[in-house]
């Protein structure tokens, strides 16, 4: 896990501030690539998987 160089408090702060309240999984992130594989018209595009993490900044 990307956490797993941080302190466990330190990725417990980090954690509760994703809306979703949990790390992504392989499977989303693998969803994800293969939505941008598989779509031809969609190019040049930036998907942002962070849980919400960004619309809250």
């Amino acid at each position: 896990m990307l956490t797993s160089a941080v302190s466990d408090a330190a990725a417990k702060e980090f954690m509760s501030r994703i809306p979703s309240g949990r790390p992504g999984t392989p499977e989303e992130v693998a969803n994800a690539a293969m939505f941008l594989i598989q779509n031809q018209y969609c190019n040049g595009t930036v998907l942002t998987l962070d849980g919400g993490f960004g619309a809250t900044l």
